[in-house]
């Protein structure tokens, strides 16, 4: 700082009284002292301020780096989740269309069964009429007909062909197989 400079030695104005420019010099002399000690206050002021803006600035670069850290995991997180999501929507799409073909599946073996059923309830193997099956016409109970008396054809003709192809063997007679002891009274 550079020195005050001292104030001037006026010479009183004659007859003993000050002179008003020596007042003014004083008090000019206290305004800029209290500029002076103002200005310094403001520059601790601003050098505190300054400092604080540091540690603000440090810190807050600090925490934008953090943040981006945990937003980048967060993002990769997003984006495995979305993809799981999507491997179990496509997973779920399949299982539906699954769904539906066993549906339809299920469904026509219902219909073949109900079908079979009627057709087997009776012991010529005619369809027997539903409750809501409209009369057989005389086509229908003919081609049921031919066609019971192609399955007759068939299982005879099975049960000759398996009866030809038993081997004929010699038989012991039970007797001497089974004795009188063998047998529980």
């Amino acid at each position: 700082m550079a020195k005050s400079p001292k104030p001037l030695q006026s010479a009183s104005a004659p007859g003993g009284a000050p002179d008003p420019r020596d007042a003014t010099i004083a008090r000019l002399e206290r305004d800029l002292a209290e500029e002076r000690e103002h200005s310094a206050g403001l520059r601790a002021a601003l050098d505190q301020l300054r400092f604080k803006t540091e540690v603000l600035e440090k810190s807050s670069a600090k925490q934008l780096a953090d943040a981006k850290l945990r937003g980048g995991s967060a993002d990769r997180e997003l984006a495995d989740l979305r993809g799981r999501l999507e491997a179990a929507e496509a997973g779920r799409v399949e299982d539906q269309r699954l769904l539906a073909e066993a549906r339809a599946a299920l469904e026509g073996v219902r219909a073949e069964r109900d079908r079979q059923q009627r057709q087997v309830g009776r012991a010529d193997g005619l369809p027997r009429p539903a409750v809501d099956d409209a009369p057989a016409t005389i086509d229908d109970l003919l081609s049921s007909t031919s066609s019971f008396r192609v399955r007759r054809k068939a299982l005879e003709d099975a049960q000759v062909r398996a009866a030809q192809e038993v081997p004929t063997e010699e038989m012991i007679p039970p007797d001497l197989v089974f004795t009188v002891e063998d047998e529980e009274p």
